[in-house]
């Protein structure tokens, strides 16, 4: 085998596809993860919210 045959050919050329489509794959779950991030901060300020809005409303009978 020649140096030029192991630096090309199929197996480079599916560890190239492999890797852009790793990438992109990370790339959407890191989006996936802030949205989710995002998503879990809102529900979480309307939880305090509704606790203190609940607390509020014990104290006040």
């Amino acid at each position: 085998m020649s140096g030029d045959a192991a630096g090309s050919g199929p197996i480079l050329q599916l560890t190239d596809v492999v890797s852009t489509e790793l990438v992109t794959a990370l790339k959407e779950h890191t989006q996936a993860m802030k949205d989710l991030t995002g998503k879990l901060d809102m529900h979480a300020d309307q939880m305090k919210r509704l606790a203190d809005a609940a607390e509020d409303g014990l104290f006040q009978k």
